[in-house]
């Protein structure tokens, strides 16, 4: 049976690899927080690849679904962000890649949005994810 999830969530920055060089804004951070998926507290971990200037630009990395029981689910993250006066908004697709516990064997993908009300790592990220995943055959 083919499984949606859907779920919001606020991760803040952990850690933050960036370099500004005049416009430019480039580098890797690390977002975490947690989302209630299907009615269980998941860990929810964005490992991004940010190439920006002016605030707008390409996003990459990936995102890692980590459940109690140590079920993951991490996806590639391929989008952009739009800077804006007060913030910025993202626009991601998801592919699955590795899926493991209760996943195991589920191929899936979905899309990743969101935004902030401020610069990169000062303020939370709020983020609505979609995914849908496929059983093992």
């Amino acid at each position: 049976k083919v499984v949606t999830l859907s779920f919001k969530t606020q991760l803040a920055n952990v850690s933050d690899e960036t370099t500004t060089y005049g416009s430019r804004q480039y580098g890797t951070a690390t977002f975490q927080g947690t989302a209630s998926v299907g009615g269980e507290e998941v860990t929810v971990r964005r490992d991004s690849v940010i190439n920006y200037n002016s605030g707008s630009g390409s996003i990459g990395g990936f995102v890692t679904l980590i459940w109690k029981d140590g079920s993951r689910l991490s996806m590639e993250v391929s989008g952009s962000t739009l800077s804006y006066s007060s913030g910025a908004a993202f626009n991601a697709s998801l592919q699955v890649f590795s899926a493991t516990g209760r996943w195991k064997g589920f191929i899936g993908h979905g899309i990743m949005r969101g935004g902030r009300t401020g610069p990169l790592g000062t303020v939370p990220d709020t983020y609505a994810f979609q995914i849908t995943l496929k059983p093992p055959a």
